[in-house]
Formats: C-alpha cells, sequence, structure tokens
C-alpha cells in the first residue's frame, strides 16, 4: 500500500457522498455515489486521517456472476491516500479471484 494509513471497506456508499458533500464534492460527482447499486455489489474502499475524516475513496461494483470489478469513482484530497485506496481495490481483487478491474470513465470526464 502506498499509504500510512489504514483501509476502510464496507462504508456505506450514500454516507460516503455525505461526507464528500461536506468537504466540497460538486453534485454531479456525488449523483454517481447515490445511484441506487445494490443489485451491482457495491463496495466502497475509504482511507481516513488520525481524526477520522475522509480523504480518499474509491466505490466500485460488479455484476452478479461474473468475476470483473468496477471503479465506478475515485475520490481524493491527498493523492497518496488514493494510490493506497486503488492498491486495495486491486488487492481485493484479487483474494476474490477476480479477473479484470476496470475503469468507469462519466461522460465528458478525461481518463484519470
Amino acid at each position: 500500500m502506498r499509504t500510512a494509513y489504514p483501509i476502510e471497506t464496507g462504508a456505506s456508499p450514500l454516507r460516503v457522498a455525505d461526507e464528500m458533500e461536506a468537504l466540497g464534492a460538486p453534485p454531479a460527482r456525488l449523483e454517481r455515489w447515490r445511484l441506487p447499486r445494490i443489485g451491482y455489489h457495491p463496495v466502497v474502499h475509504a482511507v481516513r486521517d488520525s481524526g477520522g475524516a475522509l480523504i480518499a475513496a474509491a466505490l466500485t461494483s460488479g455484476r452478479p456472476a461474473t468475476s470483473a470489478r468496477k471503479i465506478v469513482d475515485l475520490w481524493w484530497t491527498e493523492e497518496s491516500a488514493a494510490a493506497g485506496v486503488l492498491d486495495a481495490v486491486v488487492d481485493d481483487a484479487r483474494r476474490n479471484g477476480t479477473v479484470a478491474v476496470k475503469w468507469e470513465i462519466a461522460g465528458g470526464a478525461s481518463a484519470p
């Protein structure tokens, strides 16, 4: 991992979206976190600073009966924390036998 902070897995996408909103994330970005994805097994990987404030989070999803995960969004305030979250997504995929990790790019957005 590229971050000194522990990775939290399993937070609610809605709760994380609320935290991101409080930290100034734009509404269009928050919509992606607030879409109902229960049928697509959403998973949040997050990093918090020593005070508990959110500094990076990735939302992933995957279709049932497939062996792929999709990174829906990656949000961060600290770049090294974002790198650690991405490492956690890949590590989690490997542990679970996932064959592919893909990145979803929102319409009109550029590649990360």
